[in-house]
Order: C-alpha cells, then sequence, then structure tokens
C-alpha cells in the first residue's frame, strides 16, 4: 500500500492511498460522493494523477468524473477560445465553493458577496441551466444582454430578502410571459419588534408597524444584518414598500426602507 499526505484547504491535511490500481482519499469531497468503492475521484488526485489518468482510470465516466464538481486548481474548463462550449460540458465543469476557513492566504483572489438567488450557468448560445443541468426559463430580453460566445456562471437575484420570490419565476415554464408588479412606498410607526428564530435568533425577526387609519401588520423582509441587530425604535416613523393593500386594508408583502425622522410620529395616534 502506497499513501501520501497532500495539504488541503488551510490547516487541513489529507491522506492519499493506492492498494494496487485502487484510490481512495481522506478528504470530504471524496467520502460524501455517492460512488461506490474506487468508483470515485477529488481535487487531489486530479492534481496527483492528471485529469486524463483519472478519467481513464474511471473507464472514461464523465459522471464520475465530475461528481466531486471539482477541477484541478489554476485550470480552466475545457473549451475553445471564443468558442461556446456544449450545454453539458457547462454543466459538467461548475464548481462547488469551499467555506474560507478565515485561515488561507486570500492574496490574488477574486471575492464577492454571497447573493441571496440561484446558481444560474450561461451557455454562451441562448440557454440558462441550473447546475443539475436544467433549463432555468428567464426573460428573452435578459437573455440578450448576455454575451454570445461565452459560457458564464452566477446567480439570477431579484434582491436582498427575494430568495424565494426569484425561485418562484424561475420555477415557470411559461417563457416570456411575465407579470408587471407597481409597487407603492407607505409609512407607519413602529409600536414592537418580533425576535427573530431560525438564522435571526437573538436579533430582530419583524417589525410591528402601525398605519395612520390605525390597521397593523408585521414586516419582517428587507433589513440589512446592521439593522436587525440594532432595529429602528418603538415610536420611529419608517417607510416600507408593498404591492397592494388587502381588502382588509393591510399591506400585502411590506418590505422595511428606511428610517423617516422628519415625518411626525403624532400623525399615527389616531
Amino acid at each position: 500500500m502506497e499513501s501520501r499526505s497532500v495539504q488541503g484547504s488551510g490547516a487541513n491535511v489529507y491522506e492519499l492511498k493506492r492498494v494496487g490500481e485502487t484510490y481512495s482519499c481522506s478528504c470530504p469531497s471524496w467520502r460524501n460522493q455517492k460512488g461506490a468503492g474506487s468508483m470515485r475521484t477529488c481535487k487531489h488526485l486530479k492534481a496527483l494523477r492528471g485529469e486524463q489518468a483519472e478519467l481513464e482510470r474511471l473507464g472514461g465516466d464523465p459522471k464520475a468524473f465530475f461528481a466531486s464538481g471539482n477541477r484541478v486548481a489554476g485550470q480552466a474548463a475545457a473549451a475553445g477560445a471564443g468558442v461556446a462550449p456544449t450545454n453539458e460540458a457547462v454543466v459538467k465543469t461548475v464548481a462547488l465553493a469551499d467555506s474560507w476557513d478565515g485561515v488561507r492566504d486570500l492574496t490574488g483572489w477574486a471575492l464577492s458577496e454571497k447573493l441571496d438567488g440561484m446558481r444560474c450557468l450561461w451557455d454562451g448560445k441562448g440557454g440558462c441551466f441550473s447546475r443539475a443541468g436544467k433549463e432555468v426559463y428567464v426573460p428573452a430580453s435578459l437573455c440578450l444582454q448576455l454575451p454570445l460566445g461565452t459560457a458564464l456562471d452566477g446567480e439570477l437575484w431579484l434582491g436582498r430578502g427575494q430568495f424565494q420570490r426569484a425561485m418562484s419565476i424561475v420555477r415557470r415554464t411559461d417563457r416570456n410571459l411575465l407579470k408587471i408588479k407597481r409597487t407603492v412606498d407607505g409609512e407607519a410607526l413602529v409600536i414592537g419588534h418580533e425576535a427573530g428564530k431560525g438564522k435571526h435568533t437573538g436579533r430582530l425577526g419583524a417589525l410591528k408597524l402601525k398605519l395612520r387609519n390605525g390597521n397593523t401588520f408585521q414586516c419582517g423582509t428587507g433589513f440589512t444584518d446592521a439593522e436587525r441587530e440594532s432595529p429602528p425604535p418603538i415610536g420611529t416613523v419608517v417607510t416600507f414598500q408593498y404591492f397592494e393593500l388587502t381588502d382588509g386594508g393591510i399591506p400585502r408583502f411590506p418590505s422595511f426602507r428606511r428610517v423617516r425622522p422628519d415625518v411626525d410620529a403624532a400623525e399615527f395616534t389616531g
């Protein structure tokens, strides 16, 4: 049996083993794959043996080869310059991001905010696909703004706190048929704070608000992390955005916008 230690992310060290023609690795990517026995691979084996050797070892099975979701560091996806790869090739070369461990030197890395959207692949020819290779139905007007001949990997994003709305749109299959919703700004008085749950435990979950007509409701979206940690105090007037009023006069889908120190709270005491 042969074994070799390799440096992983940050301070992690993994062990590569070889028994005859059977290879294994102690990294999470290897352990978490569904493939049985030696029909697995990972970026550490690809770096050690080379991508072509690993593909041949797996019998030329691209599904097993790309199961780890990681290519060898520093190597680009296999596509000719200016030539759009096939949808199959685009999907197979998608990388899964590792969480930064707070130790690894980030010099030379490109960083971006983690957006609350849906991962989407543009094939460079006119189609968008999910990471699993399923077609995503997006407006033609959006596709016209994307570059032909260049595959892109990104996210479909409507805004902070709008993940569910984005998912409801991309799940539709009636292409170019879109709803146009006009939003309205309103003002309300903060009359209470609703405690957060889940990831918002220990901070604001929603504001309890009161309209000038006396109607009350809750607003739980549109806040930054800082605003959830230190929410507008009771007695503050705020602006919120909504789509329309219900038959009972309650704003539908309210979203916090900003504090309004210029509006007198006395307007809401009626």
